[in-house]
């Protein structure tokens, strides 16, 4: 299929980019759930919901060290687009089979590699089963909930903490890299983030990627949704 190019310079398009057919296809945007016909095209249906100032701080980071916009161009098209998003983009999220959220630590500003992480799991997709982690022991870091989402529909919460140990994370991680062996040769590379003086790694990143690569897996293996 031929793939449309936008052109950040001057916010035309350019010249379309083929892309072949391959066993794993990710399309990232902001309306690719818009209609039932779209929506059929997904096996996993991912919705990123992070706290509001941290998207704004991260697009504002992007726009501007990789896309040459100055700080007043992209705050103006932040403003321009306020009254769209909540009409056109925020619907989405009813779609979508893993809601991601990452959030700073109540009454905490974090660092991005500290922050918490909540996702809402529907039953439309086959979850791992994430009870022998929380079988009643010390679930430090960790709290897995049924409850319902803002549509009144029940969804799984699991919620991970940015202080999560590392220990407890590391179980979850091996939980998790045991069911998707194809993917082991990936270990080093979740959780990563790249900092001024290096890398660190953030549990919550890596377990969230983690849960994401599990359903691509599973889904490429012919174990889709419900």
């Amino acid at each position: 299929m031929l793939k449309p190019i936008y052109d950040h310079r001057n916010g035309t398009l350019g010249m379309a980019e083929y892309v072949k057919p391959k066993q794993f296809v990710i399309a990232e945007g902001l309306l690719g759930y818009t209609t039932r016909a779209m929506r059929d095209c997904y096996d996993v249906k991912i919705y990123l919901d992070p706290e509001e100032e941290l998207r704004v701080k991260w697009k504002i980071h992007r726009d501007t060290t990789k896309r040459s916009y100055t700080l007043e161009e992209v705050q103006a098209t932040l403003d321009k687009r306020k009254d769209v998003s909540v009409k056109h983009i925020h619907p989405q999220r009813t779609f979508a089979d893993i809601v991601i959220r990452f959030q700073r630590p109540a009454g905490a500003n974090g660092s991005d590699t500290q922050l918490d992480a909540r996702h809402i799991l529907r039953p439309t997709l086959p979850h791992p089963d994430f009870s022998p982690l929380v079988d009643g022991s010390s679930n430090a870091g960790l709290h897995l909930e049924l409850a319902r989402d803002r549509d009144g529909k029940p969804v799984d919460v699991l919620e991970i903490s940015g202080n999560i140990s590392d220990k407890r994370a590391e179980r979850i991680e091996d939980l998790l890299w045991n069911l998707i062996p194809e993917a082991g040769h990936l270990r080093d590379q979740v959780g990563r983030i790249d900092v001024a003086n290096g890398a660190k790694k953030s549990h919550p990143l890596a377990l969230t990627q983690l849960l994401v690569g599990y359903h691509a897996v599973k889904a490429a293996m012919g174990i889709r949704a419900y």
